[in-house]
């Protein structure tokens, strides 16, 4: 079924649209690009709790991060601090959370700041974001 044919369903007042439409609301999914980057975050509702996912590709190459409520919590706080300061600066911040040890450093370079976001399990990972100003 093509998505002019759901569409139709939505306004003809069809069950199986609204239905459709219900488990869509569950799941939300936004993209940027940086530079030869992509950036998609996945907001998913699970047992009555949020989880968001940070994917970053590149050339057929993944990589991603699943946030949990703390872990987003701190994200979210840490990515509103960097946007809405202006002065320069590194700082960085860290957390565990489900057995999980997190970073995030907010750093700065010729080109602009940056967030970068690290984790480990047994080895370390991360991932570097460019939040607009």
């Amino acid at each position: 079924m093509g998505e002019s044919e759901r569409e139709r369903e939505r306004e003809n007042g069809d069950d199986e649209g609204d239905e459709s439409a219900t488990k869509r609301r569950k799941r939300e999914r936004k993209s940027f690009v940086v530079e030869s980057k992509t950036f998609e975050i996945v907001a998913e509702e699970k047992r009555g709790k949020i989880q968001v996912a940070i994917w970053e590709k590149k050339k057929g190459i993944f990589s991603w991060v699943r946030l949990g409520p703390k872990s987003l919590g701190f994200f979210l706080e840490s990515l509103d601090h960097c946007i809405k300061d202006g002065k320069g600066g590194k700082w960085e911040r860290e957390w565990k959370e489900s057995g999980r040890s997190y970073s995030l450093v907010r750093n700065e370079n010729k080109a602009g700041f940056f967030l970068s976001w690290g984790w480990s399990i047994w080895r370390r990972n991360g991932i570097v974001l460019y939040p607009e100003r």
